[in-house]
């Protein structure tokens, strides 16, 4: 949390008044309730990619006698239990971290080409997470909300990434430990959105 206070003050120290209004308010267009949920299914895609990229580096890891997974459940746990660590993790993170990645970084590596300024603040998005399981995901995540924020504005990034956090990654582990049926509605998701992805691709979010 603190990291992220302190990435936000930078922002604040390193832009002027107008700078930040336009941080809030540039976007190309308005979005609609097709993107909504084509952007939803892309996260659900990508939650369940990180689910099978996890299990599939800890099997190896295994083999080697270690473990990746193990650090990073227990904290998720700990997360889960906290209220205030929920509310950090889906509400405040998001805000911090599009704030600074998107809001900043991203905007100021504009000028370069858009394409640049998308890979390389997911890039540093990633190693921000600092964790080999999560980092290729971050990327992917980072990819996404920077489309979306450039798109159609800051906000909805900040939306975006608090329904990735707090509904599909808090919020569905929750659910999932009552409800037995939620992890195959996680998965039937993601294969719709998996499909569209295939069909559409990008096309809504990068047609500059």
């Amino acid at each position: 949390m603190i990291a992220g206070v302190i990435g936000v003050v930078l922002v604040l120290i390193k832009t002027n008044q107008t700078e930040r209004q336009q941080i809030f308010t540039a976007h190309k267009t308005m979005i609609n309730w097709q993107a909504i949920i084509g952007i939803i299914l892309i996260l659900f895609v990508f939650q369940l990619g990180a689910k099978l990229f996890g299990t599939i580096v800890e099997a190896g890891l295994k083999s080697l006698g270690f473990s990746a997974l193990a650090a990073m459940q227990n904290e998720s746990q700990t997360g889960i239990r906290s209220v205030s660590m929920m509310v950090y993790g889906g509400i405040c993170a998001p805000l911090f971290e599009e704030i600074v990645f998107r809001g900043f970084v991203f905007r100021k590596l504009q000028p370069f080409g858009v394409k640049f300024a998308l890979i390389i603040s997911s890039f540093l998005f990633a190693c921000a997470h600092g964790n080999l399981i999560q980092s290729p995901f971050a990327f992917a995540t980072g990819i996404l909300l920077g489309l979306v924020a450039y798109r159609y504005g800051l906000k909805w990034a900040i939306v975006t990434h608090i329904i990735n956090n707090l509904g599909l990654s808090i919020g569905l582990q929750l659910l999932s430990q009552k409800i037995v049926w939620i992890p195959f509605l996680t998965v039937g998701l993601a294969i719709i959105g998996l499909i569209g992805f295939i069909l559409v691709g990008m096309r809504p979010l990068i047609n500059w």
